[in-house]
């Protein structure tokens, strides 16, 4: 693997960085999409990583679901994000989802993974 391939998800998530400052869904600052970059192997197509890393889940459970849901309904070339994958990060990072909780139209899920 050349240096260059390992460049280039780092220059998609800066370019994100620099199209979303603010949540889709809700009014509130998200700041930076960068600071998921902890949860990019968990929720990649092409590398899934069965459990999300410490970081990613402290993230996970310190952000708004806005801001969450945000983050994986951004849309950037050269950057790919498995919004399925992405859906089970609150559970797999044990946080709370209330019944009835949407992303982008769709249903996260709830529940433990034992």
């Amino acid at each position: 693997m050349g240096l260059r391939d390992k460049e280039a998800p780092m220059l998609g998530l800066l370019l994100m960085a620099l199209l979303l400052v603010r949540s889709t869904e809700a009014r509130e600052y998200c700041g930076s999409i960068s600071q998921f970059l902890p949860c990019m192997p968990a929720v990649r197509p092409d590398n899934r990583m069965l459990t999300p890393s410490v970081q990613c889940c402290g993230l996970v459970r310190r952000v708004s679901s806005a801001c969450l849901c945000a983050a994986l309904t951004s849309s950037n070339p050269g950057f790919s994000v498995d919004f399925n994958l992405g859906l089970t990060l609150p559970r797999k990072c044990g946080r709370y989802v209330p019944r009835g909780q949407k992303c982008a139209g769709v249903l996260v899920p709830r529940g433990n993974l034992n």
